[in-house]
């Protein structure tokens, strides 16, 4: 089914072909005012919600319909190129059949009267004041339910035909989205598809989506349903299987120190890659006020009595906020490391959410095919114990932890720094959904 939607003057239309699971979506935008589509990664929602707000512009003529996305950088990432390769694949061109205004985010289409703009969720208030049509919550999953309560009651406009507020995400949290859908006040009817719905990615990528979490995040990410997975123990994947007798190092390869900066316990762990499996055999650690110099000293002193001539390098990875410059001293965390060990390579990754290296870390142990990537000698009782009792009040509020989290951190931070979640794809959109 291609649909033709009739938005300019002069012999132009816009070719759409929704997907199967999408096309009751569209057709219910005047029965259905509230819609939610729930999908895995590569589920198709960011370009049908991108394309359902280019048709209603036409619909709504003059009054602003508005899409808002977590951040202004996913603005920038996701939503520009998605809609920019709608127009620029039916052959609208900027400043000629549109015009977009890169500062306030705002598109105007003057051949059918449409205005179509785009916010960020982190301001909210800014959308206080504007009436508006039809308004669209990307990601609301990982978005403030302050965020909704601005947008439903800004959807008002007097002269818009087409009003309401469409959801679409993925379903990572169990939170006041999951609440609004679920218990039926407000009247959402839901469109719920998988990654495999999406016919226009390439059939390799589900099966490799699939290998790259754990069994929770699979049926999250890969076949959109809602799984709670900020409750329980983090680390449900870890198990007996993944604990080892022992591990001796292989000399031609390089051991693996990861690290986790904290004053009460510090831990870093000793480790090393062979084959892409990892094994984690060994620990230095201080307990008290602990410092960095410190631990170097100590790294330095277990490394030449345990382990010399048994490693070829030394690779530290580490928090990123470890390059951060403190007051107390005169070198930060990761510049102590480079003047102690000045021919190891340190390797950090930005981590948007504690999630990203909670999965990293999971698929490591046992991912949804039952294969296990890491394993753990029974000597690191510290970072054993953490697996096992970790829970998520403990990463989202530290006060809890205690003695946990310390030693299992630095690992997290090290899988998901060399192990990178698949994530979205990345699509060449001209080639696709235009019926061509």
């Amino acid at each position: 089914m291609i649909v033709k939607t009739r938005v300019m003057k002069r012999y132009k239309t816009i070719k759409y072909t929704p997907l199967a699971y999408l096309r009751e979506f569209h057709a219910d935008r005047n029965s259905h005012p509230h819609r939610a589509i729930i999908t895995g990664y590569g589920g198709g929602k960011t370009y049908a919600v991108c394309m359902e707000n280019l048709i209603v512009s036409g619909i709504n003529k003059g009054v602003p319909n508005v899409i808002i996305e977590p951040t202004f950088q996913m603005v920038k990432d996701i939503l520009e190129p998605t809609m920019f390769s709608i127009l620029e694949a039916n052959g609208l061109k900027q400043d000629r059949h549109f015009y977009y205004n890169k500062t306030t985010k705002n598109f105007v289409f003057p051949l059918w009267g449409g205005v179509l703009w785009f916010r960020s969720g982190d301001r909210p208030e800014k959308l206080k004041g504007a009436n508006l049509g039809m308004v669209s919550i990307d990601e609301p999953f990982i978005q403030d339910v302050e965020t909704y309560k601005v947008a439903i009651s800004r959807s008002r406009h007097p002269s818009a035909k087409v009003t309401g507020v469409v959801l679409s995400g993925t379903p990572e949290k169990l939170n006041w989205g999951y609440d609004l859908i679920q218990d039926g006040r407000e009247n959402y009817k839901v469109y719920q598809g998988s990654t495999y719905d999406n016919i226009h990615l390439n059939s390799s990528y589900a099966e490799r989506l699939k290998s790259s979490y754990g069994e929770k995040e699979v049926r999250a990410y890969v076949y959109g349903e809602f799984v709670d997975m900020t409750e329980g123990i983090v680390y449900y994947a870890f198990s007996d299987e993944n604990i080892i007798p022992d591990y001796t190092p292989v000399a031609t390869r390089p051991l693996e120190i990861s690290c986790d900066f904290n004053i009460d316990i510090m831990c870093w762990n000793i480790g090393q890659e062979v084959g892409g499996v990892e094994y984690t055999f060994d620990y230095v650690e201080m307990t008290g006020t602990a410092k960095t110099e410190m631990m170097c000293q100590l790294l330095k002193a277990k490394l030449y009595a345990d382990y010399a001539n048994n490693y070829s390098a030394l690779v530290f990875y580490a928090d990123i906020a470890g390059s951060a410059n403190r007051p107390e001293a005169a070198y930060s965390n990761l510049e102590i490391i480079r003047n102690h060990f000045p021919g190891a390579r340190i390797e950090t990754r930005h981590i948007q959410n504690i999630g990203d290296r909670v999965s990293a870390t999971n698929r490591m142990f046992q991912d949804s095919t039952g294969k296990r990537r890491a394993y753990v000698a029974q000597k690191c009782k510290r970072l054993i114990n953490d697996y096992k009792r970790v829970h998520w009040d403990h990463l989202l509020r530290k006060g809890t932890a205690g003695e946990l989290t310390h030693a299992s951190d630095g690992e997290s931070y090290k899988f998901y720094a060399k192990y990178p979640l698949l994530g979205a794809p990345e699509i060449i959109r001209k080639s696709i959904h235009t019926g061509v």
